[in-house]
């Protein structure tokens, strides 16, 4: 994934063990892949987002096992 966004490994790793994303990433992100915004890589909002980019991302979160089925959300280890 660092490579696909050209970013250094530890950049990534960094991210993946929960520090912040930067602005710079998180543009990088958005731009890669088209439909992912910054209210959901930032505070887990889908507003604004295509109804098949949300359900993904909700499928990749329960397969990961961060979704709260209770209250349909993320879980809060993966909330700012």
């Amino acid at each position: 994934m660092a490579r696909r966004l050209g970013v250094s490994n530890q950049r990534w790793s960094n991210v993946t063990r929960g520090l912040p994303l930067g602005m710079d990433l998180t543009r990088r992100l958005v731009t890669r892949f088209p439909g992912l915004t910054t209210d959901w890589l930032w505070f887990g909002r889908t507003d604004g987002m295509s109804v098949a980019m949300a359900k993904a991302l909700r499928l990749a979160d329960v397969g990961a096992g961060l979704w709260d089925h209770e209250n349909r959300a993320l879980t809060r280890a993966t909330r700012p």
